[in-house]
């Protein structure tokens, strides 16, 4: 068996070298896309859909204050303003829905915006019901329809809206944790990759330096540097994307949170109306404010007022109790809450945008940069033993 030549060797170790550094680019290559992926699953994918379940439940639990407030009232302009309101809250209701359909991404989700769309046409009927005995002066019946209308929007319709939300929370929680995981992961894979290659390119110098009797070979110092430039832009790169990808959960979860106390918020106060309009199931209803007044995370002073007032709407009866829920103090927090809760809501909502496309920024030229690198990274190697190669060649 013939002895390997030097120039053999040489070209073993160039070809070992490039075969590390092709190796490298596409793990990094790869990873980055994989950032980015789960960039979309978490901020384009699963938040929006969480978002819009809890939209949906706030535009449900309007819809019944809006149809109990109309029937609290005689016909006039009061009335028209809860019916106007009714129809908005319809809509947005709807473009929500639309919302949650196109982020949606699993049959799960699907099954239950089914199960919305198919109970929203009947509650709206029942409502239309409810609204229609009201205006002829029909109050048993009114109470009656609006009875059923209740009971598609408490079994039904709040159930369906609750299950979207655990589904898309549920899989915006795995692809975060999934994502922190495997970034800690190939963070260090790809750390330890890079610094064996550094360690290889240090043992062909050595190599090198031995065999031919000369010190420092320009061209694999190269490599070396480059070596080090790609670890260092790469591992940064994806340390920024993990960082703004978990200021994007830390955001998502504060708008979450919020959400969730509106709409808690509004059932509370849809239950309070309801207390007055149907008087004979008024305990029950009153219980369901305090449960849902209890279910609210986000409390401001606003709605500590708002609480405190439903104390004394209790002492109140008739047009008096009525004009209190309505259009008096109790509203008047009410309102306030609702309108700082969203002011809060839209900042967060604002840096969730913003750190999403921050993550996807942070990883965009890695997939461009990675390659030309490690192309240098090989050009030089080459370029370092080129010179050894050509002594044997004359």
């Amino acid at each position: 068996m013939k002895p390997i030549t030097t120039p053999q060797r040489l070209g073993v170790l160039v070809g070992f070298g490039w075969v590390l550094i092709g190796i490298l680019a596409a793990m990094i290559t790869s990873s980055a896309f994989e950032h980015r992926d789960a960039v979309h699953a978490i901020g384009i994918d699963a938040a929006p859909s969480v978002v819009a379940a809890h939209r949906i439940k706030i535009e449900v639990e309007s819809l019944d204050a809006d149809l109990v407030n109309e029937m609290l009232v005689t016909s006039g302009r009061q009335a028209d303003g809860w019916s106007a309101d009714f129809a908005k809250n319809r809509i947005e209701l709807g473009r929500h829905m639309l919302a949650a359909a196109r982020s949606a991404f699993g049959d799960d989700e699907e099954a239950s915006l089914q199960s919305l769309d198919d109970t929203f046409g009947r509650y709206l009927m029942a409502a239309q019901e409810t609204i229609d005995a009201h205006r002829r002066g029909e109050t048993v019946e009114a109470i009656a329809t609006y009875r059923t209308a209740f009971q598609i929007l408490e079994t039904e319709m709040i159930p369906a809206a609750s299950k979207l939300d655990e589904i898309s929370d549920a899989d915006l929680e795995r692809a975060y944790e999934r994502q922190e995981h495997h970034s800690d992961s190939i963070r260090t894979f790809i750390g330890a990759f890079g610094l064996l290659l550094i360690g290889v390119l240090v043992a062909i110098q050595g190599y090198i330096s031995a065999r031919f009797r000369r010190r420092l070979s320009l061209g694999i110092l190269g490599a070396i540097a480059l070596v080090v430039t790609l670890m260092i832009y790469t591992l940064g790169a994806f340390r920024a994307n993990d960082a703004d990808l978990t200021q994007l959960k830390q955001s998502y979860d504060t708008v979450d949170r919020a959400l969730a106390s509106l709409a808690s918020a509004y059932e509370a106060k849809s239950s309070q109306s309801r207390a007055l309009f149907d008087r004979d199931r008024a305990p029950a209803a009153r219980q369901r404010f305090v449960d849902f007044a209890n279910q609210v995370k986000a409390v401001t002073q606003d709605f500590n007022r708002y609480r405190a007032h439903d104390e004394q709407l209790r002492k109140l009866a008739g047009d008096e109790a009525i004009a209190f829920t309505l259009t008096g103090e109790s509203a008047l927090a009410f309102d306030a809450f609702d309108q700082a809760l969203e002011t809060f809501v839209k900042t967060d909502d604002d840096e969730v945008h913003a750190h999403t496309e921050a993550a996807f920024a942070a990883v965009q030229r890695v997939p461009i940069v990675a390659p030309i690198l490690s192309l240098l990274i090989a050009i030089s190697l080459w370029l370092g033993l080129r010179p050894r190669l050509k002594e044997y060649a004359r």
